[in-house]
């Protein structure tokens, strides 16, 4: 039995939280509670302060 695709966009706002802090472990799990096969991330960061430098890593992790 096949299983379909699924795909999902998000926008991660460069990982700054509704609180106003920049917590890339709780962005990681959002993106894996969304549990797609394929996540398109918008507003990603590499080496910003902003975004505490390393979001671009916390994000790719593997499952």
């Amino acid at each position: 039995m096949s299983r379909a695709l699924r795909v999902a966009t998000f926008n991660i706002q460069h990982g700054l939280g509704p609180d106003g802090r920049v917590d890339n472990h709780r962005l990681a799990d959002a993106v894996a509670g969304l549990d797609a096969d394929v996540v398109a991330l918008q507003e990603v960061d590499r080496r910003q302060s902003r975004s505490g430098e390393w979001t671009r890593r916390c994000c790719a992790r593997e499952r």
